[in-house]
């Protein structure tokens, strides 16, 4: 009986290719995140409800479109959904804002925020954008502890 050697699996490529991560930089400051200059602010929507804290901030500063779109049900806040909206005549410091849609009020929980965080990075990733600001993601009054 001859020896023959046991198969061998291809390498994976992911491990043969020599992979760096980009380093990650945060910066926490305080104010208002219409105060922020980036390519993108990030802030959080519950589905039926009215624009409130950052999310109002922002609205108020760009004339009350996100108000608007979420009254003609242009904008939906379902757990996950992300909603893009430029921000061409520079009202805010920020070029654009990202809607994230956290679902019902009074039910976000650490795991929907770990599902939204994956949305938010997908979305950002697709448009190819490597820096942006965020306020702290369902933190706000009778939710999610900081």
């Amino acid at each position: 009986m001859e020896n023959k050697p046991s198969p061998q699996p291809p390498p994976d490529e992911a491990q043969s290719e020599t992979r760096t991560n980009p380093p990650l930089h945060v910066t926490v400051a305080r104010g208002s995140i219409a105060d922020v200059v980036a390519p993108v602010v990030v802030v959080g929507s519950y589905q039926g409800i009215a624009p409130a804290g950052a999310l109002k901030a922002l609205d108020d500063e760009i004339g009350n479109w996100i108000s608007r779109a979420i009254d003609q049900s242009m904008v939906g806040a379902e757990l996950g959904q992300v909603f893009f909206v430029p921000v061409p005549e520079k009202q805010i410091r920020a070029k654009s804002i990202l809607l994230a849609g956290m679902g019902e009020y009074g039910r976000f929980s650490y795991h929907d925020l770990r599902y939204l965080a994956m949305n938010i990075g997908l979305a950002l990733s697709g448009l190819k954008v490597c820096q942006f600001a965020t306020v702290l993601i369902g933190s706000g009054e009778a939710n999610l502890k900081v």
